[in-house]
Parts: structure tokens; sequence; C-alpha cells
């Protein structure tokens, strides 16, 4: 081999490592390469991840100076980037986060860890908005901080949401202020702090009236605008609240601190309750109306006694408010234990009641009316309730417990029936009876009366001329023309009137002129000292003078002596009727037939 083919193959060899070398270089490159362009593409991707997340996010560095904003941040604020690179991110804020807020926040990412909390900031139009923020240190590989990362959610709607169904559920929509519900809680909080306070339940007297002639509107009106003076009124007093509690009722619960005395307590809720009752019955200027109201007020005081749950107590305010209303209404009424004890008794008969009225407990009663010399001339239908536990319960504890509810419809319907049945038994034994039944305003108000009662008696094959119906006064209160043309119909069948209790309530001649109307009865008190009071006496002379003057027939009731009879009797120009217990006491229906038919064929 000669020297100059050893050099060529040397400087192939030479040759091959370079190219072998630049061959490996080239890989070496290209694997490079595809790192970086792995890399970029991971970046790429996680560019357009935070270019499009439907959250904002932004990025500062240590001295919490913005240095990155995506395009959610500056959609949700209004800002371009330009405004805000290099700015510090307290630009945004609204002034309405807690300081301590932010001061939790620092506190937490100088321990190198994740905040998380709400923000209310303001946009560039200075429109506030509310965020839900994570907020965390960004540190380098050696664990050196170098910026923060917020990547916010604007909660707004579901702020805004929450709100609504929180205005919902715990405030009036009609007067914007508190309702039942959140009256309630804080009830609960109070008592179970042991605050002594009390509840001033306010209900407006026959608000149905002013819906019903003045219309719902301006029935609307004055709920607001007594709302509207009620929380005026009661706005200087601390711990003070006022809630709409129902149609036409307001609740104010008033706490005192521990500092103060019951006695003390229970002073200033009487001034606060006189100043309530004085605003409430102001007149009101609603629109081009003008009106005026009266107000029933129930307070009751707690805790007395401490054990006392919050219904508890909104349960004895609510008696007290009963107990005005029931008194006739404009006045205020403290709780009194013995108003439990009588509100019992009344839920108590109102519930035994329906039960008697089902299971047979009921039986009617006849008491006669006769003229002076004792012959039975007619009878009035009476009620009687014997309870198989407590025995008989007298008609004055029922009747005003039915009267006050549907439950006089029930009960009125039943006499009615009962009573008809006794007219035909006795007409049938050819002893025909007249007899009077008491008809309840209530009842008689019912849309369907007229067409149920000449049904009923239709049915019953009942001469309609022997049924009288006994009507008290208050029925004419309201809407007379409607109440007489309903009388008028129900008359043309024959049956005849008869005005119960007479001069008892709102006695007037021109009803008397306007209504089909054969008798008046003179009311028992009246009639008990007209021999030895003279201005009864006066009155009763009255009363028999006008219905001699108008022809009516006259009833007295509740005689009970001779002297009675005798005063009665001088002073009669046409004869009238008694009833009474000098005649005859009320006996059961089956007893006293007997006695009628007896009578009649003497």
């Amino acid at each position: 081999m000669t020297y100059l083919t050893l050099f060529f193959l040397i400087s192939a060899a030479i040759l091959l490592l370079v190219i072998f070398g630049l061959v490996r270089h080239n890989q070496k490159i290209r694997a490079v390469q595809q790192q970086l362009e792995a890399s970029y593409e991971e970046i790429r991707k996680l560019s357009l991840a935070v270019e499009q997340s439907p959250n904002s996010v932004i990025i500062t560095d240590v001295d919490r100076n913005i240095v990155f904003v995506n395009n959610t941040f500056l959609k949700t604020t209004g800002y371009t980037t330009a405004e805000v690179i290099g700015k510090n991110p307290r630009i945004f804020r609204s002034g309405k986060t807690d300081i301590a807020m932010y001061r939790d926040m620092w506190a937490t990412l100088q321990k190198g860890n994740t905040w998380r909390g709400e923000f209310v900031n303001v946009r560039k139009d200075g429109s506030e908005y509310t965020e839900l923020v994570a907020l965390s240190p960004i540190f380098d590989e050696r664990r050196k901080l170098i910026g923060y990362l917020a990547i916010k959610q604007d909660i707004t709607e579901r702020k805004e949401s929450e709100q609504r169904i929180h205005q919902l559920a715990f405030y009036d929509s009609l007067t914007g202020i508190p309702n039942r519900a959140q009256f309630m809680l804080r009830l609960w909080d109070l008592k179970e702090n042991d605050r002594l306070g009390a509840i001033i339940l306010i209900n407006i007297d026959r608000f149905k009236v002013v819906n019903a002639v003045r219309g719902e509107y301006i029935g609307d009106m004055l709920l607001c605008a007594l709302a509207k003076r009620v929380n005026a009124a009661i706005e200087h007093i601390e711990n003070a609240h006022l809630s709409r509690i129902a149609a036409d009722e307001f609740a104010s619960l008033i706490t005192f601190n521990s500092s103060i005395s019951p006695q003390q307590a229970q002073q200033n809720i009487e001034h606060y309750t006189k100043v309530m009752y004085e605003t409430c019955t102001a007149p009101f200027g609603l629109e081009i109306e003008s009106v005026s109201v009266t107000v029933s007020i129930g307070i009751a005081l707690f805790p007395d006694p401490s054990d006392l749950t919050p219904e508890n107590i909104l349960s004895r305010a609510n008696i007290a408010l009963h107990h005005a209303k029931k008194f006739g209404g404009n006045q205020c009424v403290f709780f009194a234990s013995d108003m439990k004890d009588s509100y019992a008794e009344n839920f108590w008969i109102e519930k035994e009641l329906r039960s008697a009225i089902r299971n047979g407990q009921l039986s009617v009663y006849l008491q006669p009316k006769v003229h002076a010399d004792g012959k039975m001339m007619s009878a009035e239908a009476l009620v009687r309730w014997r309870h198989p536990e407590r025995g008989m319960i007298a008609p004055s504890l029922f009747i005003p417990v039915a009267e006050q509810t549907d439950l006089i419809v029930t009960l009125s319907e039943w006499i009615f029936e009962e009573a008809l049945q006794i007219i035909s038994h006795c007409a049938a034994s050819g002893s025909p009876l007249h007899l009077s039944i008491n008809l309840s305003p209530r009842h008689f108000r019912q849309h369907y009366f007229v067409m149920w009662f000449k049904t009923l008696v239709g049915l019953s094959g009942v001469n309609p001329a022997l049924i009288t119906l006994e009507v008290t006064e208050g029925l004419f209160i309201d809407n007379l023309e409607e109440t007489s043309a309903k009388m008028k119909e129900i008359s043309t069948m024959g049956v005849g009137f008869s005005i119960d209790d007479f001069g008892t309530g709102y006695s007037s001649l021109a009803y008397l002129k306007q209504l089909p109307v054969r008798e008046l009865k003179i009311d028992k008190i009246f009639i008990q000292d007209a021999p030895v009071d003279s201005d009864d006496a006066a009155l009763v002379e009255a009363i028999l003078a006008v219905a001699d003057r108008l022809g009516l027939q006259v009833v007295a009731e509740g005689v009970e002596t001779l002297e009675q009879v005798e005063f009665l009797a001088k002073r009669c120009a046409s004869p009238i009727l008694y009833q009474g217990y000098y005649f005859g006491k009320p006996e059961p229906a089956e007893v006293w037939e007997q006695e009628w038919l007896m009578q009649h064929r003497v």
C-alpha cells in the first residue's frame, strides 16, 4: 500500500466521521426543534385557553402591577389592555368590600397559599359587579415569588337572583317591608337570646269595606301608606321592626336591652302603641282620595313566662287582637292570662259543636208564645246542646262562637230542617202550629239562601204562612236594598218576619217602613225593669205605640212576673203575645207537641 493510498483511506475515514458527526448533530437539532415545536404548541394551547376562558384572568408582577389580562376581563370591565397594563388592581375597587377581607387575603398569600373570596368591584362605566376570586402567588423554580395570578368569575347575575329569591321569601311584595317568614325568624332569634320585648299586632278595622267601596287599588295604596307611616314612627326606636304578616295585618317587634326593667319595658310599649295608633288613624291622602280608618291593636309582652315559644307569643298577641276586635275594634288590648282561657274555650266549643251536629247531640226545644190568659198561640224553635261529657251547654256559650264562623250556617240549616218537620207533624195531626225560627245574618247573606229556603219549604210541604223568621237589627246594617229585596221575595211565599231584640241595636223607623216586617219582639232587658224603671217603661211604651201605629204584632220577651204582665196589659191598645218563664220554659219539642195537641183537641 502506497502512502498515497493510505492518505486517501485516512481522509475517507475522517470524512466519514465528519459526515456521521454532522448527521448526529442534525438529528439533535431536529430533536430540539421538535421539542421546541411541542413546547410552542403547548404554550399556544395554554394561551388560547387563557384567552378564551369564561373567567377573567389577571397576572401581576411582584409589585402587584398588572402584566397580563385576558379578553374576558376586558369584556367584563370595559377597559382596554393599554388602560390596565402597569396599573394596580385597586383601581377596580368599589369600596363595598370589607377591608377585613383584604387583610385576610394578603395574610393567606404571604403564607404561599391560595385565597378564595368575593369582591364587589366597579367597571369602567361605574357600574358595580360581584366576582368570585381565586388568587394565588406565582413562584419560579427556586421558589422565588415572581407575581400573582387571579382567576375571577362574574357572579353578579347569580347574586341578583339570590337577592330576588331572598326578597320574595322574606319581604312583602306590595309594601316592601319584611313578611311573616322574616318576622318569625327574628322572633326566634330574639327568643333564643332571652330579650325583653313585645309583639304589637295592628289590624285595619273593616278593611274589606275599603276594598269593596273604594276598590283594591286604593286598598293597596292604603296598606303601603300605613306601612310607610308606621315605619317612620318607629325608626327612632332602637331594635324595632315592622312586618306585614297578613292581608290587612302588621306586626311590630320591639326589644329592649337587659338593663331595662319589665315595668319600664311595659311603659315604653304603652307609649309606642299610642304613637302607632295615632299614626294609623290620622287621615290618609291617597291621590284624589281621602281615607280614614280605625285599627285594632293586640299586644303581647315576652318573655312572660320565659318558656313560651315564638308561636305561643304570637298566639297571645293574636288573642289580644281578637279581643280588641270582639269589642268593636278601634282599641288597644294587652294580653291577659284569662283571655287565653276564653280563647281556648271558644276553640273547644267550635271543634265539639261541629262534632255535635254530625253526631246527633243537638235537639230542638220549643217555648210558647201566649195571650195574657195563658193560651198558647205559637212557639219559638230553640236549639239545645247536650254534650256527652259536659252535659247541657248554654246557647249563650255556643251560639256566639258559631256566629263568628261558617258553623252558624250549618247549624242554621239543621235547625230549619228540624223545625219544618215539627210544623209538618203538627199539621198532619190536625193541629197546625205557627213556629218562629231564628235566622242568622251570616246565613241570610249567603247568595244561595233564598233559593235554598224556597226549595226546603217546598219539599217539606209545609204551609209557608206557619213560618215566622226572626231576624236581628244587625241584618240591616249592610246593603239594606239587597236585604229588603230578599225579604220581600221570601214574604211573597206567605212567610212572616219578626225583628228580634228590638230596641237594642240600630232601631230605625225607616227600615220598618221599607221591610216586610209583621212582628216586633221587645227585648227582655226592657221588660224586666219596666214596672219599676221609668226609663225602661218609657221605651216599652214608645215601642208599643210604634207597633200599634204600623199595625205590627208585638211579642214581649223574657216575661217572668205577674207585675210585668200587668204593666204590659195596661199599655197595649192591641193584644200582644207573651214569651217567658212566667208562662212556660223551653221544653223538648216532643214534650211540647203533646201539650199543644192536647190543648188544640180541647
